[in-house]
């Protein structure tokens, strides 16, 4: 989907590095800001409408015997249909309206395309996601023998991003270590260890705002209503800020998505081993070995309530929708 935005991005670094005796001390910090404009951003949910179309098997829909069932291609084009399949939607026209009240009479479902599904977005997406970084880190390379270095440092960083759950940020070691054994003059082994936290993805905070707060809905619509939005010009409803009239928001055929109230950066664990010789002053053979980690890793989770949303067990059938929700951590 198309996402316009406006981004304006600040950083302010400051290194510095001293030398005492056998020391080297090194530390820093680094400020980034993002400041997008007001009015810049927008994030469209499905703005030109999203029509599934797959098998519809009515025997298994309703639990009447012998009914037609329909391919992928025949629910989406009239023309494919059996004269069968035809003389059974004609008839279905007529009964379409008891068995989902509310559904038009009249309809020529014979000749009109029959999505299993439709979906689109409605609302202001503007929204905007300022955000702030701020990292400090201290270390110190210590040479304690002419030929062992240890480097021994640490990490802090603090994330604040709108909408995000606010930690009190994360610190990070890390350790290394490079050896010169005295009998192999040509040989250097060297290894490390460290955490590293990643920043929050802003970009699910748009989503998160914009769904969470009802500033944008986006419906979906189970068959046979389904039916309805893509049989109009341009097979959709005609944008706009607020839905379409006579189209109800069911939560539970829609998507809703929360942060984990608890939310922790992801880090990774990033283990290094490995080491080089060379021969003659003009070859160098290399061997590492690298472990990476990941460790509360950003992700969805979908949480399906048993909900009904309709009480009619027919209705139940018909719209072939499960309830979901989403949850991130």
């Amino acid at each position: 989907m198309p996402q316009p935005r406006d981004q304006r991005f600040y950083q302010i670094v400051d290194n510095v590095s001293l030398s005492r005796g056998r020391h080297q001390f090194k530390f820093g910090g680094d400020l980034f800001i993002t400041a997008p404009p007001e009015g810049k951003s927008a994030l469209p949910f499905v703005p030109g409408g999203l029509a599934v179309f797959g098998p519809l098997n009515f025997t298994a829909l309703t639990g009447i015997p012998n009914l037609p069932s329909f391919t992928g291609l025949e629910t989406f084009d009239p023309g494919s249909r059996s004269p069968v399949q035809q003389a059974f939607l004609l008839q279905l026209a007529t009964l379409l309206p008891r068995l989902a009240p509310g559904f038009p009479a009249n309809q020529p479902l014979d000749k009109l395309s029959l999505p299993s599904g439709y979906t689109q977005g409605f609302g202001d997406p503007n929204v905007v996601v300022p955000a702030k970084f701020f990292a400090f880190f201290a270390q110190d390379d210590v040479r304690i023998k002419p030929n062992l270095l240890i480097k021994a440092g640490v990490r802090y960083d603090l994330n604040r991003s709108r909408f995000v759950p606010n930690n009190n940020g994360n610190f990070a070691p890390r350790l290394a270590f490079s050896f010169n054994p005295i009998k192999l003059p040509n040989l250097r082994i060297r290894g490390s260890y460290g955490l590293f936290y990643a920043v929050p993805v802003t970009g699910v905070a748009v989503s998160v705002n914009l769904l969470s707060s009802g500033r944008v809905k986006v419906p979906v619509i189970p068959f046979p209503f389904s039916i309805l939005p893509f049989a109009l010009p341009g097979h959709k409803f005609p944008d706009s800020f607020t839905l379409p009239t006579g189209t109800s928001f069911v939560p539970q055929f829609s998507q809703i998505t929360r942060y984990e109230p608890n939310l922790r950066n992801s880090y990774t664990q990033q283990i290094n081993f490995g080491g080089t010789y060379v021969l003659k002053n003009q070859i160098a053979f290399s061997l590492d070995y690298d472990f990476v980690r990941g460790i509360k890793l950003f992700s969805t989770r979908n949480i399906n309530p048993v909900v009904r949303p309709v009480s009619s067990t027919t209705q139940s059938l018909l719209n072939g929708f499960s309830c979901f929700y989403n949850f991130s951590y």
